[in-house]
């Protein structure tokens, strides 16, 4: 991977970036318009481009770095987590709070948090260059590097920055709706995301632990956004939703009484974990939502990739000021899935290696040993 200074090709790339996104959606849109604004002071100011193709690891930054970071919906956990981390990693030109070298990233560092449509198509992204780094849940990240389905072939090139937080699968449902268990979703109608978001490979799988598939179930594609005006308008029945707790998409309608959280729970579940490695038992505390009791559910975790090929000094400054201790207030200030995060969460969970870069830090810090 290398750098490569402003010009008109950015220009086009965030354009076209940008047009593709907004043909996709609502959360497209905010891609697109960040793309596209993005990509215009790409162009005036000349900044550097992270792309995909192999270079050394030197890290020669004369007017700045453009370092995307793809995230998910945003009323998701991932885009308001990528925005705090982008405020942690930035290094704009006279900035007090970079003063102090391991605050920030590199020097003229410029993250750009990009809404996406979920795990597969950021796992996708970094692995085509078309992101230099993505957020994606562990279990398809694992799938992606192990070449298993829905990927086609082994994308050894992902690397790990970060593990982040455990994410809980929700299931959705109308209060009074009858729908206790997951075999209570036999003949219903269920959203179960967008094909390429990580709840889809999850939702699919728990399904399919019960014997449920299209075959006798309605199985409905909708982002979590849409699917809770489906689910209000008693146009779907239930829907999933993988996610850090609390999330606004569930939040806002627990707020409203008029949802239940189903548990995902029993002897088909502790068999789906056994085969899943990076399927892990979870619970959503007690009042995470108002009125809602503690749910027992699976869990995964949420990753912060790159390719390998990524200059080792930019993801060691990256990872550095990810957990400087200094930039902790940033974090507690975030969404609460930021809040509690700690150097430890980031070795915890991770089915791949880690990025060079990323791993030398954690090796200085203790968190990781030669082997």
């Amino acid at each position: 991977m290398k750098l490569q200074s402003g010009g008109a090709w950015q220009w086009f790339f965030a354009l076209t970036r940008g047009f593709r996104a907004w043909l996709q959606g609502p959360s497209g849109l905010v891609v697109a318009v960040g793309s596209v604004v993005t990509g215009a002071a790409a162009l005036l100011a000349g900044v550097f481009w992270i792309t995909a193709q192999p270079s050394d690891d030197s890290l020669d930054i004369a007017e700045g770095v453009f370092f995307e970071i793809a995230t998910g919906s945003v009323t998701g956990t991932y885009y308001p987590l990528g925005n705090v981390i982008a405020s942690i990693i930035a290094h704009p030109a006279g900035s007090v709070r970079c003063e102090e070298e391991t605050r920030c990233g590199p020097p003229g560092l410029t993250p750009a948090v990009q809404a996406a449509e979920g795990s597969v198509s950021n796992i996708e992204a970094v692995h085509d260059g078309l992101s230099a780094s993505a957020f994606a849940q562990s279990d398809v990240v694992s799938q992606a590097y192990n070449g298993e389905p829905p990927f086609e072939t082994p994308y050894t090139d992902l690397r790990a920055v970060s593990g982040l937080y455990g994410e809980s699968l929700h299931f959705v449902v109308m209060r009074g709706s009858q729908i206790e268990s997951i075999d209570d979703l036999r003949g219903r109608r269920v959203s179960i995301d967008r094909r390429g978001s990580g709840t889809y490979g999850v939702a699919t799988r728990v399904l399919s632990a019960f014997g449920l598939s299209e075959a006798n179930t309605t199985l409905v594609h909708e982002s979590a956004e849409q699917a809770a005006e489906m689910l209000l308008a008693r146009e779907i029945d239930a829907f999933f939703y993988v996610a850090g707790t609390p999330v606004r998409a569930v939040q806002d309608l627990t707020n409203l009484n008029l949802v239940d959280l189903v548990p995902v729970e029993g002897p088909e579940v502790n068999g789906l974990i056994a085969r899943e490695p990076y399927l892990t038992a979870a619970v959503i505390p007690d009042e995470t939502y108002l009125d809602i009791p503690e749910v027992r559910t699976i869990g995964v975790t949420a990753l912060w990739i790159v390719r390998d090929d990524a200059p080792f000094e930019l993801v060691y400054q990256v990872t550095r000021a990810l957990w400087n201790p200094d930039n902790r207030p940033l974090l507690e200030a975030g969404p609460e899935q930021a809040r509690f995060l700690g150097p430890r969460d980031a070795i915890e969970g991770v089915p791949i290696p880690f990025h060079r870069g990323a791993e030398q830090y954690y090796l200085e810090a203790g968190l990781l040993t030669e082997d």
